[in-house]
């Protein structure tokens, strides 16, 4: 099963918040920050069981959350786009689905053409 985040390892943090859970939203950083305004709460659910991380199911859904200017953006500040091979993972909408970071098989690096053709 694949999987598809925005993640900067060295930092280890998304772009809502770091691996621990902090928040630390990177929005304000970029020019379009397209999902500057799109809630966020805190949910228990990303809590049960381990440490679940938001993605999607497909590469192309990252354009519901990231422009492509986002996304130029982001990998100047050391942020990549991650496919991640996993053994398992929770479809929560149309969107979004999460998964626990001790499920990764595998990874690689996706380049911007393969969101936006």
């Amino acid at each position: 099963m694949k999987v598809y985040r925005i993640d900067n390892e060295n930092e280890q943090r998304g772009i809502w918040r770091t691996f621990k859970g902090e928040w630390k939203p990177i929005f304000d950083e970029l020019t379009d920050g397209k999902c500057r305004d799109l809630p966020m709460p805190h949910n228990d659910l990303y809590h049960e069981g381990g440490h679940w991380f938001a993605a999607t199911t497909e590469p192309e859904l990252l354009q519901h959350w990231m422009s492509k200017q986002d996304l130029i953006e982001l990998q100047k500040l050391g942020f990549e786009i991650c496919e991640y091979q996993v053994t398992s993972y929770r479809v929560l909408g149309q969107f979004e689905c999460i998964f626990l970071r001790e499920n990764i098989l595998n990874k690689r690096i996706c380049s911007i053409n393969e969101i936006y053709h």
